[in-house]
Formats: structure tokens, C-alpha cells, sequence
């Protein structure tokens, strides 16, 4: 789902609540990675004031607010359709916690097409560091020559590069704005770019 639209407004927000304008700049390079790092952003800007919990449940609200409704992007239904008639192991790998994405998961009905979920509270780190996708690999008993990282932002890819995997980006409204260092596909391509990788 594009949930990058709907964070950003949420972060835009609580900024502007706390007395600041949001750094767009600075923010895109933190999508895919650790929300901490964009905390503790705005808390350099209030300074000692600045109420950590407090800042992310007014935050938190305002994105569940938006979220609640959103559809599966374009394009996406088929592809993991597809995925699964050809016999591909699928697995979702996320620095966002659990019950961000297993929430999301069951609203849409999805959670039964993955293998494997693996989200925040699995590894140490997030991304752009790969500890999360060598978890996933470790999980699933694979090579990384064996799998295929779909990402949409600059960390995510960042961090299936240095885990070994192969990686295409398929970016959003937001990460569309970042600037790629890997090939970018749109949904309705990707699909075309594995067929190619499986009969290679």
C-alpha cells in the first residue's frame, strides 16, 4: 500500500503542531528505516521540552485515521496471483512492528499468501542495514541467489543489496521522489522484469 503518503502527512502534521516545518529533504532519507531516527530529529529542533510519547501517539492517531481505508496499490493483486501459480515462496520483510503490518496484512485479507513475516522486533536493526532480510533468508533456508526483494524506497534497497540479494524498486508517491541508485519499475512492469529473472 502507499502508507509513505500517508506517514508524511502525519509527520507534517505533529511538526506543525510542535511549532516547526517538516525538512522534506531530510525526511525522505529516512523512509524504509528507523522511525527513531525522525524523532529524534524533531526533538533537537523543541528541545528539552519535546514529550517523545506524547509526540508519537498525536502522530500515530492522525496516520491510523488515514490509513484505515487504504486499498492495495494498483497492480499488486495480480502480481502476487501470479507469484503464487508459479510456485514462489513469498515473505514480507519490514521495518515497521508487527502489528503495523500484520494489521495490515489481515485487513486485506493477505496474511495467508506470505511464509514468512518479518518485521522490526526480529532483528537489531532496520534498514538500510540487511539484518532484517539475512533474518528472512535464515527463516526461509536460502541462498540470497535464490530470491528477489521487491522494495520502494532507497534504505529497503540499501539493505537487500547488502544482505546479497538482487533488488528492483518499485517506488511510491512519496519514495518516488528519493533518488533511486537501482532500476525502478512501475507494478504493472515487475511482473514482465520476474518472468525474464526465472526463465534466465
Amino acid at each position: 500500500m502507499d502508507t509513505e503518503s500517508t506517514v508524511l502527512e502525519s509527520w507534517q502534521h505533529l511538526y506543525a503542531s510542535s511549532g516547526h516545518e517538516l525538512d522534506l529533504d531530510r525526511w525522505l532519507s529516512t523512509v524504509g528505516g528507523d522511525v527513531e531516527e525522525r524523532y529524534a530529529a524533531l526533538a533537537a529542533l523543541v528541545g528539552d521540552g519535546f514529550d517523545h510519547d506524547a509526540a508519537h501517539d498525536l502522530r500515530l492517531a492522525h496516520e491510523l485515521a488515514l490509513v484505515a481505508e487504504l486499498p492495495l496499490r494498483d497492480g499488486w493483486a495480480e502480481v502476487l496471483d501470479r507469484a503464487l501459480d508459479r510456485g514462489l515462496r513469498l515473505a514480507v520483510v519490514s521495518s515497521s512492528p508487527l502489528w503495523w503490518v500484520g494489521g495490515h496484512l489481515t485487513r486485506l485479507g493477505l496474511q495467508d499468501r506470505f511464509e514468512l513475516v518479518v518485521t522490526r522486533e526480529d532483528a537489531e536493526r532496520a534498514k538500510p542495514h540487511p539484518d532484517l532480510y539475512l533474518v528472512a533468508l535464515e527463516r526461509l533456508g536460502l541462498a540470497p541467489e535464490q530470491a528477489l526483494v521487491v522494495e520502494d524506497s532507497v534504505n529497503g534497497a540499501a539493505a537487500a543489496t547488502a544482505a546479497g540479494l538482487d533488488v528492483v524498486v518499485v517506488p511510491n508517491a512519496v519514495t518516488v521522489r528519493q533518488a533511486h541508485v537501482v532500476p525502478s519499475l512501475a507494478p504493472t512492469s515487475l511482473w514482465a522484469h520476474v518472468e525474464g529473472l526465472l526463465a534466465a
